[in-house]
C-alpha cells in the first residue's frame, strides 16, 4: 500500500488572511475559528504565517488605533509542507517547528496554498495506520 501524502489528510477549507488584513480582524478570526495559526496568502500564494501568540502579544501592548494596522509587519516566514510530501516528513516538520498546524502548498503552481494539516489530522492518520497494524 502506498504511503499517505499530505494531500491525503489535509483540510482543504483553509482559514487564512492576507498581508493587508488588519491586526484586529486577524485576532477576531483566530478567536472565531478556534485556530492558533493563520496562513498569510496573497493572490492565492502562501507568503507567510502569523500565530496567535504574536497577535495577542501585539494587541496587549498597543492601542486600539494601532490594531487597525495591517498584519504585514508581524508576518513570519512561511513554514509549510508540499502537498506530495509523505506523512512522516510532515510529522518531522511539525515537531521541528513546534507548530500545531502547518500549511500545505502546491509548489508546481507557485506556492499556492491548497490546504492545512493540524496535529489532530496527523493523529487521526496515525490511528488509522495503527489500527491496520493491529489487525495483522
Amino acid at each position: 500500500m502506498a504511503e499517505k501524502r499530505a494531500y491525503d489528510i489535509m483540510e482543504k477549507d483553509v482559514v487564512a488572511v492576507s498581508s493587508t488584513t488588519s491586526i484586529i480582524s486577524a485576532v477576531t478570526l483566530l478567536e472565531n475559528s478556534n485556530v492558533d495559526l493563520l496562513p498569510v496568502v496573497d493572490d492565492g500564494k502562501l507568503v507567510g504565517i502569523i500565530n496567535e501568540d504574536s497577535l495577542r502579544s501585539f494587541a496587549i501592548r498597543h492601542s486600539r488605533e494601532e490594531l487597525d494596522a495591517p498584519i504585514k509587519p508581524l508576518v513570519k516566514e512561511p513554514i509549510f509542507v508540499e502537498a506530495s510530501e509523505n506523512i512522516n516528513d510532515v510529522i518531522v516538520k511539525v515537531v521541528r517547528y513546534n507548530v500545531t498546524r502547518i500549511p500545505v502548498v502546491d509548489s508546481i503552481s507557485g506556492m499556492r496554498c491548497v490546504g492545512i494539516i493540524s496535529a489532530s489530522d496527523l493523529l487521526k492518520s496515525a490511528g488509522g495506520r495503527l489500527g491496520k497494524a493491529d489487525a495483522k
